[in-house]
């Protein structure tokens, strides 16, 4: 179709329908215009008798004419309702479907009888609104990936590869980190705090996190002495 094979009616509806209602695909307005047919609640309802432009049709429609684009809404995948409580935000839009196959929606999550679609048709799937704030299940995937790459990137020392490992130890760990580095005192108040309530010898989780601190706090004043020596001249460099 081009632009001068629009019908005037699907013309009519792309230059006078901004936005699609939300959640449906099904063919709701007809061939005479009359797209109105709104649910009490002010939402667009599904018609199943009329035969009218889908929308596809209308997107394609506004795209021939040049039309400013469309903000598209984006909506959850159906889901199989298995009973209960409402299972999304009481303010959310939501849409279901009967087990007729019949879509019917959107309207907000609180006016749903949620036993029964109101239509002599129990509830068989429903989708909801996605705010700005939520993500699909594949895009928060996707997130939680890019989220660990960057936060690798960013605090790279706190990674280590350990793929040509089959298992890690206490000792290990403090290898990987270079806890000698700094002095024999480090790795051994870092093994005592990753082996804390764990190790032999009866001693409880306080005594060994005390030990710890001895252990690091013995290592503060050496730094000091040989800080002091090294003021005094009785060190060399």
């Amino acid at each position: 179709m081009n632009r001068d094979e629009i019908p005037a009616d699907l013309e009519w509806l792309a230059r006078n329908v901004s936005e699609w209602p939300s959640g449906l695909e099904s063919k709701i307005f007809n061939e005479d215009g009359i797209l109105f047919n709104h649910t009490a609640y002010g939402s667009w309802h599904y018609v199943e008798t009329i035969d009218g432009f889908d929308k596809p049709q209308w997107l394609q429609a506004r795209q021939l004419l040049g039309l400013a684009p469309v903000d598209v809404e984006r909506w959850s995948d159906w889901i199989e309702w298995v009973g209960g409580e409402c299972p999304v935000s009481k303010h959310a839009s939501v849409c279901w479907r009967g087990v007729g196959g019949r879509e019917f929606g959107p309207i907000t999550a609180d006016y749903l009888d949620w036993s029964n679609s109101g239509l002599s048709e129990p509830i068989e799937a429903y989708c909801y609104r996605l705010d700005d704030n939520t993500a699909t299940p594949e895009e928060e995937e996707e997130w939680e990936v890019m989220e660990e790459k960057q936060n690798r990137q960013k605090y790279s020392a706190y990674f280590k590869d350990v793929r040509h490992l089959d298992y890690i130890d206490v000792y290990r760990t403090v290898s990987l980190f270079d806890c000698e580095k700094h002095g024999h005192a480090i790795s051994h108040a870092a093994k005592k705090l990753l082996l804390t309530g764990v190790r032999t010898g009866g001693k409880n989780v306080e005594q060994e996190v005390q030990e710890a601190i001895d252990t690091l706090t013995r290592w503060l004043e050496m730094k000091r002495e040989d800080a002091s020596a090294l003021r005094a001249g009785e060190l060399g460099e």
